[in-house]
């Protein structure tokens, strides 16, 4: 045989690659290379995992920003200070005052 190697198909099927000198002593860096090959795919998928999740997070949040941004006009709008007067007008009968409030002013002792 010469010192060149020639890779035929024959020689994977009938089994003398494998057997053949040169593949036999580099047999661990072909599965190193199968290993590497399998950790950038393993790693392909995660990020496409991560992507998917981070989308679907995106749109989660969206969604209840809008629902808090709903929920808070509501609370504002029933706290305010006319609304207020009306439901205790409404439920309990209290009115609010008209009368303006007057300040009493004590002097003081020099």
């Amino acid at each position: 045989m010469s010192a060149k190697h020639h890779f035929r198909l024959r020689h994977l099927f009938d089994g003398s690659l494998i057997t053949n000198v040169w593949v036999r002593k580099q047999i661990w860096l072909m599965l190193l290379i199968v290993f590497l090959a399998i950790i950038v795919i393993r790693n392909n998928y995660r990020t496409e995992h991560v992507l998917r999740e981070t989308d679907k997070l995106k749109r989660e949040l969206k969604e209840l920003q809008t629902e808090y941004l709903s929920v808070r006009s509501d609370y504002i709008q029933r706290s305010q200070q006319s609304e207020i007067a009306k439901k205790l007008d409404s439920l309990m009968g209290i009115k609010e005052s008209r009368v303006p409030t007057k300040t009493i002013y004590i002097p003081k002792d020099e």
